[in-house]
């Protein structure tokens, strides 16, 4: 786990001075109303009804809380399903101290790394592992430096998804759901938009809002931050690099990195999403030769709002002038780098919000809870543990050799000992000394390596273990990563249908720390 994740959660002081809060004041917190503006929150309504969800109208007076995610195909891992249910729980709770609180979902659209959305995997019908790539539209080309956005699927993402759905556990529910999906997808030009419809069908029966910062009133009102950064060249780059050299100090590793000549925007031009520097007094676009001064900037700012998005250390900063929220609910990935930004938001001039761990959670069944208990194994067992067969075999029924060796065994490194001893005598030569300890390291390997072959005489009952092991690994810990950091929540989708998400809502709790369990 991350460092900087762990240190904030276990309140350590030189960690949570660099928070606005501990984030368990978010529990209790008497929230004020929302400053956010009418334009904003238009446009905010009218994306909802693009989506096809009825909701009610907001004014910009509600209180927010705020997560997000880049969109991935599918939804992407279920830790972005978890984050979304950790905002409307959270927003629920604060707003029943009678100020209305929405949760909103940040869909990160500006994203330009199509490689690392591209991918999903389920668990399939025989606890198997199914992975498979979408590529890009043949519109796009080359799918570097296109922000998502902008970036179309192949029409092949519709045999993707009869796959999925053939392949995962399914019912009658099935046909609905892999309906749903192929007719989101012929509604949605781009990545970005496809998440959005998906999300928006999951959550339809509760007041999260979509948002995407593509949205006009959104650019127009993020660009105050955008032309302070362009106004002080390089400034909020040179505290990013001081607060990181600061966790360095701390022990921690910097989770930001820039160079320094780089500023914290991008700007998209035929279609891709560039790079800014800032050399010699002006700023240059990556692939570009022309140069623009901090003046001709701030014009094309001005002029063109739309072509300019915030990286990864200013999008809280915009984040926080557009909605104002009460917190942001973060993945511990994200909870390291919001630590080296406490300079930033005193530099833009703006409050930081409290920022709150989501819920982590694995989806499990009766069945292989019983395994795991029956083999007396915790999920960190599961984790690449080259001996973990060992273990397994041993916690069985011992046979009579093994038995024999276990019983034996004592013995057999009691009388080496003593053999030891009395060859060494009170003064042993160095050379003694050493064929002594090679002798005694020579038996213990030995012996272990007698133990292995006995563990292993059994070919039916080691191959029965293994697969079941790889099947619990499987389930519970796919390519030895947690569950939630791998598998879509179509995996489940597929065979329960969209009940599974009242059930996520109303099993899973925003206030609990660590790792909770849904029984499937």
């Amino acid at each position: 786990m991350n460092g900087i994740y762990d240190a904030y959660l276990n309140a350590r002081p030189d960690i949570t001075a660099r928070f606005a809060a501990a984030p368990e004041t978010l529990i209790t917190k008497t929230i004020q109303p929302g400053r956010w503006s009418a334009g904003l929150a238009e446009a905010v309504n009218g994306f909802q009804r693009e989506l096809g969800v009825e909701k009610a109208a907001l004014t910009g007076s509600e209180a927010v809380i705020v997560t997000g995610q880049q969109p991935g195909i599918f939804t992407g891992p279920l830790y972005t399903i978890y984050k979304a249910i950790t905002a409307i729980q959270a927003a629920r709770h604060l707003a029943s101290g009678g100020v209305p609180c929405v949760p909103v979902f940040w869909t990160a659209g500006d994203d330009h790394d199509f490689e690392e959305v591209r991918t999903a995997h389920f668990l399939t019908r025989k606890d198997e592992v199914l992975s498979f790539s979408c590529t890009g539209g043949v519109s796009c080309g080359r799918s570097a430096d296109i922000p998502m956005h902008a970036m179309s699927l192949s029409p092949d993402t519709h045999r993707l998804i009869d796959k999925a759905a053939d392949l995962c556990r399914n019912s009658d529910a099935t046909a609905e759901v892999r309906d749903f999906l192929h007719a989101s997808l012929d509604q949605s030009p781009t990545v970005s938009s496809w998440f959005s419809l998906i999300m928006a069908r999951l959550f339809k029966e509760t007041p999260l809002r979509l948002f995407e910062p593509r949205l006009e009133a959104a650019r127009i009102a993020a660009m105050p931050v955008l032309r302070r950064e362009i106004e002080s060249p390089l400034e909020s780059t040179r505290l990013l690099m001081e607060s990181g050299k600061e966790l360095e100090s701390l022990g921690f590793k910097p989770p930001i990195h820039r160079g320094e000549k780089a500023a914290n925007f991008f700007i998209e031009e035929d279609g891709r999403r560039k790079k800014v520097r800032f050399i010699d007094g002006r700023y240059l676009i990556a692939g570009s030769k022309k140069g623009y001064s901090v003046r001709e900037m701030v014009a094309l700012l001005e002029s063109a709002p739309e072509k300019f998005s915030p990286n990864v250390a200013l999008r809280p900063l915009v984040q926080q002038i557009l909605f104002n929220p009460e917190a942001y609910i973060a993945g511990p990935g994200e909870i390291a780098y919001w630590a080296q930004l406490t300079p930033l938001f005193t530099f833009f001039e703006l409050p930081m919000p409290i920022v709150y761990p989501r819920i982590q959670a694995v989806i499990t069944s009766v069945k292989t809870k019983r395994l795991m208990d029956s083999w007396n194994l915790e999920l960190k067992d599961l984790a690449g543990n080259a001996k973990l067969i060992d273990r397994i075999l041993k916690s069985g029924p011992e046979d009579a050799s093994l038995a024999a060796l276990s019983e034996k065994r004592p013995l057999v490194e009691k009388a080496v000992g003593e053999l030891a001893c009395a060859v060494l005598g009170d003064s042993p030569s160095v050379n003694i000394q050493k064929a002594v300890d090679s002798f005694i390291s020579h038996t213990r390997f030995r012996l272990e390596k007698l133990e292995g072959a006995l563990l292993y005489a059994d070919h039916e009952k080691r191959a029965a273990a293994e697969a079941r092991l790889s099947r619990l690994r499987n389930i519970l810990a796919p390519h030895g990563t947690p569950q939630e950091r791998v598998f879509s929540v179509f995996t489940f989708l597929f065979r329960d249908g969209w009940p599974f998400m009242g059930r996520m809502l109303e099993e899973l709790d925003w206030t609990r720390r660590g790792l909770q369990e849904m029984e499937w």
